[in-house]
């Protein structure tokens, strides 16, 4: 899913150093065939498509 990377607040900086950590994080978790669910604010931008405020961390929950 693409995602408009610049936030309500006009800073797109964090927000596209994120993005580029999650599709990271993804690429490794599906190469090694492991479940791993995005929570929390990231969750919620990623459901709507786009940045609507700047996050402070990076929620993933994983099945152990």
């Amino acid at each position: 899913m693409r995602m408009d990377c610049k936030n309500v607040t006009g800073e797109n900086d964090t927000g596209k150093s994120q993005l580029n950590i999650l599709l990271e994080i993804s690429e490794i978790c599906l190469s090694l065939n492991f479940n791993l669910w995005l929570r929390g604010g990231w969750a919620i931008d990623f459901l709507l498509g786009k940045i609507t405020r700047s996050h402070t961390d990076i929620d993933l929950v994983t099945l152990s």
